[in-house]
């Protein structure tokens, strides 16, 4: 039973024991003041019965454990990252967003954010918040016409997603990178290519930096996808777009992939030119989606290329992780290292600030790092 259902069963219940059974709908229908007051009144309560026994047994609880990550490393991450991206505005975030962030913007269920009490949310994802710190800057016309807004973070953060088949050494919170460029569309896909290839560089640069910290960072190999072209390719395939996606969702490694063999369908792994490889392609594929392509190939391989070459660069029309997230384009980069070659690096165009500042020329490109991963996995000997 998926754990939205299990929650409002049990709530439900509850309700019901308490001669309340309409309990639920009462306080959701509150006004955000009026429930706070409530849930403080509550907690407060609750609080006073807690004894330092009962704190001595919460603190082994992965919620609340520290991190396995050394903090002396974590910080030399973090200084090679800032490095690696001078041209991204530094943000130190704070570690709670406004309530119902993630649900609005992004469609994360909020079971698997950690909700305050005071109309407020534990941070679940940095690039969300700077993708509302980007949206305030931008309400000003003058932000607008200066230009692109570049904005990067370090930030520690809680997901409550079920730990179990998880190593022992993984908690709730973990770290990460992020990395968030707004702006206006400036036609032909300027913008999206233009802040694609600022990304990807600064990624690049942050493993090589890296690798002079002695971190066993070895060959990166970057893969750009399109989430609009690999929907049209499975609908031409006769694949249901939404199957695919609920099945990636559940983040099951590979399942979304055996979907698509046990339909005898096989999606372009890498596409060497659009024009070229693609030429039957284009005709399924929507003209943006293809145009999109194409200027990525003359524009972002060789900007890449021309800082790192010899950098695998690649697109890839299979990936299904992300698909429906991320609606346009999407980057991932894998690193090589003693767990062999692992997907620390991924992003994408969303749609945060166009419905944030109600505008459909706004652009947003976010990708992040796993911080804490890259400690553990390739953490110098």
């Amino acid at each position: 039973m998926p754990r939205t259902d299990r929650t409002a069963r049990i709530a439900a219940s509850i309700a019901r024991a308490a001669g309340a059974p309409g309990l639920v709908e009462i306080l959701a229908g509150l006004d955000a003041s009026a429930l706070a007051s409530v849930l403080l009144e509550v907690s407060r309560r609750r609080a006073a019965r807690v004894t330092p026994r009962d704190l001595s047994t919460a603190a082994d609880i992965p919620l609340f454990r520290p991190s396995a990550a050394d903090a002396r490393l974590l910080h030399r991450f973090d200084a090679a990252a800032l490095a690696a991206a001078p041209r991204f505005e530094a943000q130190d975030l704070a570690p709670i967003g406004p309530f119902g962030a993630c649900a609005a913007l992004s469609g994360i269920d909020q079971n698997n954010v950690l909700t305050a009490c005071r109309r407020a949310e534990v941070i679940a994802d940095p690039t969300l918040v700077l993708a509302l710190a980007a949206a305030v800057r931008r309400r000003d016309p003058s932000a607008r016409r200066a230009g692109p807004l570049r904005l990067c973070a370090s930030a520690r953060l809680v997901r409550m997603q079920s730990l179990v088949g998880a190593p022992v050494d993984f908690t709730p919170h973990f770290r990460l990178f992020a990395l968030v460029s707004a702006g206006r569309d400036a036609g032909e896909d300027r913008f999206e290519t233009d802040a694609l290839a600022a990304h990807v560089l600064a990624w690049l640069r942050l493993a090589s930096r890296l690798r002079e910290e002695g971190f066993r960072v070895g060959r990166a190999e970057v893969e750009i996808s399109d989430g609009e072209a690999i929907s049209a390719l499975c609908e031409a395939h006769g694949v249901d777009v939404a199957e695919v996606r609920a099945i990636a969702a559940a983040h099951r490694v590979g399942a979304a992939a055996e979907l698509l063999v046990r339909r005898g369908v096989t999606l372009p792994s890498e596409v060497d030119d659009p024009r070229r490889d693609l030429a039957a392609l284009h005709a399924r594929l929507p003209h943006a989606a293809a145009l999109r392509l194409d200027r990525v190939r003359e524009r972002v391989f060789p900007a890449v290329a021309a800082e790192f070459p010899g950098t695998p660069l690649r697109l890839d029309l299979s990936r299904l992780e992300g698909l429906g997230y991320y609606p346009g384009l999407m980057l991932r980069i894998r690193l090589d290292g003693p767990a062999g070659p692992l997907p620390v690096i991924d992003g994408g165009f969303m749609p945060w600030t166009q419905r944030l500042l109600s505008d459909r020329k706004e652009r947003l490109l976010a990708s992040a790092i796993g911080s804490e991963l890259v400690c553990k996995a390739y953490a110098p000997v």
